[in-house]
């Protein structure tokens, strides 16, 4: 008895630093994942601004830089789809709903192996860097997960390697708390949200929750968050060890804080309720997509393949030829009076897109800024305080219709992106709208740009924010993981009350109006997805005699095949238990 209390003991301090190992395995893998992402669209970003003024004529630099960014994201979403199309096919999409279905208890093939973690790596890097409307976000959760399942087995199917290491961990309950506490350090890692990621495998991910596993977890997602945190500061030239800036840890840091009004509470349920209705909109619409490439474009490889890379070139054409023909204008400075009164300005030049405005450094494109951004600086653009002028409502509008309409046609192409980052430009561009359209009616603002501090709350930066989570609500179908990771990602406290007004009401009309985006994908996947809620209450009352047949259909370790042949003819069973002998039992067999 002794001697099991103390292998018991052993495993659970095991236990406990393989999460930790978890946690440092997974903030390495988006450390290089996002940086690589970064480093790609700074080279593409300066050597565009090379051409854009450094040619001797305006039209040979604005023709090479059209070429240029055109060029280059064909070439990345090629590289992107072609790994996915022509190497590993799993790899393809966010992989939230392959996790969800491996934790309900479905085993997917290749869900899980090295070959569709190389694959989902490289064909995220190369996506999100050709300027396509899709994150890294959901893919950094499916890594998180393979990881998580990788470095605490001690064996490798793929590589066909097995070792002595870790047997006591082999288990499937194991397994999935790993897998689990992966898919916790992804999120932990993507937004700088520790308590977001525990909350996101409890609500969304994890179908059987073991309490016990909830502080191992946590501690996962905190050293996670710790390493991504101090791997950010040394990126950023910090020379105080242990001194930490809140761009390292914050995301999308809100430049300026207001207190909190509870007047904003109205408006934003009334925007939570139209965006709830746009998510259902824009799940019904990757649907028919969805349906519609299984039928014309799933039994042919080279137009998987092409499919990707023709909407990204459209995409990006589109978008720089309208920054070339919109209007350029003149940066301001964000001003606070004495005590009653604001005026609002721009962010600073070096934030901003000036390329395209002659030799005045002193203006700006707004179309420019948000169309030739990445998706996460398009984020902070739209999450800025006291810059109500910075994008006119045309701008926004026009880029909003654009962004939608291409967010929908990209999700489900052959390449690995997630939904989240377009999710969270979507609602923050409709959320600045919103916001944009109320300062305007509710607000005393004069020509100037000046208006009163106790209509500071009507800001349209902070509707951005509200906006963006409620969006994300829609399209995901959560609440209190979206709370606390929007909380965690901005910073912003005061406003806390609006934003789960919004993300609830969301939530509520985009179940009304349609299911679930990633129930609906593994359903359409074939895959028997069980929710929470029994389809039928008379279930309740079955028993496991209800399901089991009788004789018992058995194979031995060493069987005949003969006799394998007859198992798999005259019975209708899908698995085969497997014994050693007549007492102890080896496993299990799939058809």
């Amino acid at each position: 008895m002794t001697v099991v209390n103390d292998e018991e003991e052993r495993n659970t301090v095991i236990r406990w630093l393989l999460h930790v190992l978890i946690a440092l395995s997974v903030g390495v893998v988006a450390a290089v994942v996002t940086y690589s992402v970064e480093i790609v669209e700074h080279l593409r970003e300066v050597i565009l601004h090379f051409f854009l003024t450094g040619m001797p004529l305006s039209v040979v630099g604005y023709t090479l830089g059209w070429l240029f960014m055109v060029l280059t994201a064909i070439a990345l979403t090629a590289c992107a789809s072609a790994v996915v199309v022509f190497y590993e096919p799993a790899a393809a999409g966010g992989g939230i709903p392959d996790i969800m279905a491996y934790l309900n208890g479905v085993h997917l093939r290749r869900a899980m192996n090295l070959k569709t973690f190389l694959a989902k790596a490289a064909s995220c890097i190369c996506a999100v860097a050709s300027g396509m409307p899709v994150g890294l976000e959901a893919p950094l959760i499916h890594l998180g997960g393979i990881t998580g399942a990788g470095v605490t087995q001690g064996r490798s199917r793929t590589l066909g390697f097995q070792t002595t290491w870790l047997q006591s961990f082999r288990s499937n309950e194991d397994r999935r708390d790993f897998i689990t506490a992966g898919a916790a350090c992804g999120v932990s890692a993507a937004f700088g949200a520790p308590i977001g990621g525990l909350l996101f495998v409890m609500e969304e991910v994890s179908s059987f929750w073991n309490l016990v596993s909830s502080g191992q977890i946590f501690l996962a997602t905190m050293v996670c968050f710790t390493f991504i945190t101090i791997i950010n500061s040394i990126v950023e030239g910090k020379s105080l060890l242990g001194w930490v800036t809140n761009s390292a840890s914050v995301l999308f840091e809100v430049n300026v804080g207001i207190p909190l009004n509870l007047m904003s509470v109205l408006p934003s349920l009334l925007l939570g309720a139209i965006l709830g209705g746009l998510a259902a909109l824009f799940t019904k619409a990757n649907l028919v997509l969805t349906r519609w490439r299984r039928e014309n474009l799933k039994p042919f490889p080279k137009r998987r393949f092409l499919e990707p890379i023709v909407l990204t070139g459209l995409f990006t054409c589109i978008m720089y030829l309208l920054a070339t023909f919109s209007f350029c204008r003149y940066i301001s400075s964000p001003y606070t009076g004495y005590s009653n009164s604001i005026r609002w300005g721009t962010e600073s030049a070096d934030r901003l897109f000036c390329a395209m405005c002659g030799e005045d450094s002193n203006r700006y494109s707004p179309f420019g800024s948000l169309s030739l951004a990445s998706g996460k600086n398009v984020i902070r653009h739209l999450f800025t305080r006291q810059t109500a002028g910075e994008f006119p409502l045309y701008v926004l509008v026009m880029y909003f219709v654009l962004y939608f309409v291409f967010a929908c046609l990209c999700c489900g192409t052959s390449v690995s992106g997630g939904l989240v980052v377009p999710s969270l430009v979507i609602g923050a561009l409709f959320g600045r709208i919103f916001g944009l359209v109320l300062f305007y009616v509710g607000s005393d603002v004069n020509r100037g740009g000046y208006y009163s501090t106790k209509y500071s709350w009507m800001d349209p930066g902070l509707f951005a924010l509200i906006g963006a989570g409620a969006f994300l609500a829609g399209t995901s179908r959560m609440t209190m993981s979206i709370c606390v990771i929007m909380v965690e990602l901005s910073s912003e406290l005061h406003y806390l009350l609006p934003v789960m007004v919004a993300i609830v009401m969301s939530k509520t009309v985009a179940d009304w109006l349609s299911e679930p985006l990633y129930h609906h994908m593994l359903h359409m996947d074939c895959i028997p997805y069980l929710g929470p809620a029994l389809s039928h209450p008379e279930f309740e009352q079955l028993t496991a005699a209800d399901v089991m047949a009788t004789p018992l259909t058995s194979l031995r370790l060493r069987e005949k095949t003969s006799v394998v042949l007859d198992a798999l003819r005259n019975t209708p069973h899908n698995a085969f238990p497997i014994y050693e002998n007549k007492t102890k039992r080896g496993g299990s067999v799939h058809q």
